[in-house]
């Protein structure tokens, strides 16, 4: 089970901060909470597409391009300190991903999961040893269709509970990564964003606020 450390000195304070191997994943609420933060983002568009940070493309250039992953190797980047990456969501799960290689932070709704985006040839080839998923709506309150036996016929995280289906992201996230390799260190927040109100949820009428997930690397 994974343990948050209070940070103690930026302001403002994060709802969350996971200490990884790897560097913090810190959650945020607001836009104007990570306003005084430099970091890279992609438009995302509930995909399965990685998209792979250069050091000469600017923030500006990266922020275009339509994708829900984004990664960095080491030996592209030959100065310090590396980029800060961000993923917004609503429901969906932001997933970290660390190795010796390089760093990935994920935006994986069903649809990026039923597409497999845990499996995109850039995450295979980041071979990575831990993972952090970050709060996202959590099984009990995820109801989904019927359909959803087709999407993920032999998953861990469909569940049926009196002829209603409800679909477990994260346990279907975790089968993703162990198929990755039975090695991977994961983590996870316990915090469920319809549940906590402190969080922003798309099915619990915020569509448009956004919680604000951030990878610094501290090494």
């Amino acid at each position: 089970m994974a343990h948050n450390d209070a940070l103690m000195t930026t302001h403002p304070l994060p709802l969350l901060q996971q200490r990884t191997p790897y560097g913090l994943f810190e959650v945020y609420t607001s836009d104007e909470a990570v306003s005084q933060i430099d970091y890279l983002q992609v438009s995302q568009i509930h995909s399965a597409e990685v998209i792979p940070y250069r050091p000469s493309q600017s923030s500006g250039e990266i922020a275009v391009l339509r994708a829900d992953g984004l990664i960095y190797f080491h030996a592209d980047i030959s100065t310090s300190p590396r980029p800060n990456l961000l993923i917004k969501t609503a429901d969906c799960v932001p997933i970290f991903l660390g190795s010796k290689h390089g760093c990935a932070m994920l935006h994986a709704g069903w649809r990026g999961l039923h597409q497999k985006i845990l499996h995109h040839p850039l995450i295979k080839q980041l071979q990575p040893d831990y993972a952090f998923i970050g709060p996202h709506i959590c099984e009990r309150c995820y109801q989904v269709g019927p359909e959803f036996q087709d999407h993920f016929p032999n998953s861990p995280g469909l569940k049926k509970k009196n002829d209603q289906w409800f679909f477990g992201l994260q346990a279907e996230a975790i089968f993703q990564i162990q198929q990755l390799s039975a090695k991977i260190q994961i983590e996870h927040s316990d915090l469920c964003t319809f549940c906590d109100k402190r969080l922003h949820s798309y099915r619990r009428g915020n569509n448009k606020q956004r919680n604000y997930n951030i990878f610094r690397y501290t090494f």
